[in-house]
């Protein structure tokens, strides 16, 4: 007997080793089930456990076996598929490597817990379960597991409302197949889960992490070291040791009592993995970083995998991917980076969407027809201040006469109550610079150029409305275009001033992506600040999935 009192409220690792523990308990009980699950069979004829599986399954009401609440809908749509016959009386060892699946379930990031570890160790030991029952059960946390491997545990559509990136699809109904067939349980998730690199990469990280958190995590270092220099020293001992253990400076730098080359090499190597300015120096923005606990990098790192469990597993080999947090852009090529770039990404207000689609087109010389919010929340307003601002800034008032403003009494005259429209003209003052590159979106952003390049010098590129602004933009222009894209040719095309639009011979692949934390191909792991929430709000909708079964599992076990 046990006591589980807490488990809910331990921190996520401590969390994860005790339903580890709770489940290997309940498999050391369960060594004999093979011949009791075979006793069963002998009770309970195949086509008398069908008719029971169907009864259970197509009753109304709640589903509910072990006291939790089974997936009705989804069990009815596998167990049809099979003409409800049952899936795991004839294979205990499948049942026992189900077990064995959920268990390990934390290396993918996915909580035990919240796909029935504790359960199904209690169900498989329990021996006043129906066969039935118990089929039903394990088939119930087969599919809930098998569908968090193989399109995330929650659907992104379902906490973001700018979320229209194509969540994969998933039938559960053949991989259940092979497990009646005798398959492999565990290769059968195996194949499910991604098997990018950088998936595997991010696994790799979590096992890491996951370690130093269970060994105690880091040093915090007081934040007011920024601004008094004898605390800067006082606190030299805990920053090194605090970078020694994510791997930034190597252990021999260890001790020291100086800010040597080896510290300030360290302290870039840290900012330039943050995002952060890369000044050497234990500035704000550094010390915060620097805070941040390893249980949170766990969870940052887990929601990562979950991001990318609801994104294509499959991305084409030729692509443009930005991903907003790290406000970056890659051109692949067969599947590896041709070019690299710095964007500015929407402000917190003006978040950008996440969202897949392709490039069809590229416009030089772009005309700006400027969103009637931007009209409404800040022209008129500056307006009302600034008559001039309109023709400083090259803006036409469309549907206003020949497009002058200078007539205009600001004060007493409501834009788009008129039913004007404000464009901007060509040239190298135009918001969206002198390329854009055009694709279908609900959202009407694009990527393109801009004239205020200081942007791209700043660590912190959250800036714009909600497009994509690219520092390379004409060197992806010149890629995108292929031989009739040189940088020649693209001069002389911006140089006649007038708009033009090239379509592409082949529309690229564009996708915009939010994942905050990642992995170099050198392992190097990359973290960024949560710059919209989304991680947030995706945690909250984790805990709740986490905490379902949690009470109820460790009183079901503390009993036996």
């Amino acid at each position: 007997m046990h006591d589980y009192d807490g488990i809910s409220k331990a921190p996520a690792h401590m969390r994860l080793a005790a339903l580890a523990l709770v489940a290997s308990t309940a498999l050391l009980a369960l060594m004999p089930m093979s011949q009791a699950v075979e006793a069963d069979r002998g009770v309970a004829p195949r086509d008398e456990l069908s008719s029971q599986i169907a009864k259970l399954v197509d009753s109304s009401g709640p589903l509910i076996v072990e006291d939790a609440v089974l997936d009705r809908a989804a069990l009815g749509r596998a167990y049809r598929w099979r003409n409800y016959e049952p899936a795991w009386i004839a294979h205990p060892e499948a049942a026992i490597a189900l077990l064995n699946s959920l268990t390990a379930s934390a290396k993918d990031g996915i909580d035990p817990a919240g796909h029935g570890a504790g359960l199904v160790a209690t169900a498989l030991a329990d021996p006043a379960l129906s066969p039935a029952a118990r089929d039903v059960l394990l088939t119930d946390r087969f599919i809930r597991y098998a569908s968090a491997l193989a399109q995330g545990q929650i659907d992104p559509a379902s906490t973001e409302s700018d979320w229209v990136l194509a969540r994969p699809a998933f039938d559960p109904a053949p991989a259940l197949d092979r497990v009646a067939a005798g398959g492999d349980v565990n290769a059968i998730f195996e194949v499910l889960a991604p098997h990018r690199a950088e998936y595997v990469r991010l696994r790799i990280a979590l096992a890491r992490y996951t370690q130093i958190a269970a060994a105690g995590g880091w040093p915090s270092i007081p934040v007011n070291a920024a601004s008094d220099p004898s605390q800067a020293k006082v606190i030299l001992p805990a920053l090194r040791q605090r970078l020694v253990i994510e791997g930034d400076l190597p252990p021999g730098q260890a001790t020291g009592g100086s800010m040597d080359p080896a510290l300030v090499a360290a302290i870039r190597h840290f900012q330039s993995r943050h995002g952060l300015d890369l000044d050497g120096r234990l500035g704000p923005a550094m010390l915060a970083a620097l805070n941040v606990s390893a249980i949170d990098r766990v969870e940052q790192l887990r929601l990562a995998l979950e991001r990318m469990r609801a994104m294509p597993h499959e991305w084409p080999a030729a692509r443009v991917a930005v991903n907003i947090p790290s406000a970056t852009l890659v051109l692949f090529r067969d599947d590896k980076p041709a070019l690299t770039s710095r964007v500015v990404v929407g402000d917190p207000k003006h978040p950008t969407p996440v969202l897949g689609s392709a490039i069809q087109s590229i416009l030089f010389n772009p005309s700006w027809n400027v969103p009637s919010s931007i009209v409404r929340n800040e022209f008129q307003p500056r307006l009302a201040r600034d008559p001039g601002y309109l023709q400083r800034n090259h803006f036409l008032l469309l549907g206003h006469g020949e497009g002058e403003s200078r007539d205009v009494d600001w004060t007493q005259t409501d834009i788009l109550a008129n039913g004007w429209r404000v464009q901007q003209q060509p040239g190298p003052w135009n918001a969206l610079g002198i390329v854009m590159f055009d694709f279908p979106s609900p959202f009407a952003v694009y990527l393109h150029d801009t004239p205020a390049r200081s942007f791209f010098a700043r660590a912190f590129r959250g800036l714009s409305h909600g497009c994509v602004r690219v520092e390379a933009a004409n060197a992806l222009a010149g890629e995108l275009l292929g031989p009739s894209g040189s940088p020649e040719a693209i001069r002389k095309i911006v140089a006649g001033a007038a708009s033009q639009r090239y379509a592409l011979a082949m529309p690229m692949p564009v996708y915009l992506t939010y994942i905050t934390a990642f992995v170099d191909s050198d392992g190097t792991v990359q973290f960024r600040d949560d710059l919209y929430g989304r991680d947030k709000r995706l945690a909250a909708a984790l805990s709740a999935i986490d905490a379902t079964e949690l009470p109820q599992i460790a009183l079901n076990l503390s009993q036996r």
